[in-house]
């Protein structure tokens, strides 16, 4: 999977469910951050192949930041041009709504806040430099309480096509 193709897939999920913000650029990449950190522990792979670098306003993925710069810090209403809900597969898409679940009650700089603890972050950030993913995969294990949580709802949360149906999110 490309982090675009996951990051589209964000986008949709929030746009298609009247309950959700509408993504952001940044709270975009912070979540692409925790998936593939959480990919990393719990599936013991990464979600994706793209690089993600440490900027100044937290972890970023440079391949999608090129993409949907145009949205600037304004709401991304739309997925980019030839985004098709088959480019992510099931499992994948049960995946990323968990994350995006297990991450709903952070506001955009609330996930900075978060990714700014860990340090494979801190240890890059003023270069813009690569993250490695040894070192997200470091950082994540160590919020394994976390992952109980995210389990938890890995399991409760139904999917239609790869996009959750609204009254998923009446909890």
């Amino acid at each position: 999977m490309r982090a675009i193709d996951a990051a589209n897939f964000f986008i949709d999920v929030c746009a298609k469910s009247p309950d959700r913000d509408y993504m952001t650029n940044l709270r975009l990449h912070k979540l692409l951050f925790y998936a593939q950190g959480w990919s990393l522990v719990l599936r013991g792979a990464p979600l994706f192949g793209d690089v993600v670098e440490a900027w100044q306003s937290g972890p970023v993925v440079p391949a999608v930041f090129g993409e949907l710069r145009i949205n600037g810090k304004n709401p991304i209403m739309e997925p980019a041009k030839g985004y098709s809900e088959s480019d992510v597969s099931d499992e994948d898409a049960q995946f990323l709504i968990d994350v995006l679940v297990h991450h709903e009650s952070s506001l955009a700089f609330g996930l900075v806040d978060l990714t700014r603890t860990l340090p494979c972050w801190r240890n890059h950030q003023y270069r813009n430099e690569d993250i490695p993913l040894d070192e997200i995969r470091a950082d994540f294990e160590t919020l394994t309480p976390r992952l109980a949580t995210l389990s938890e709802r890995v399991q409760r949360m139904p999917v239609s096509h790869g996009i959750p149906l609204s009254e998923d999110f009446d909890e």
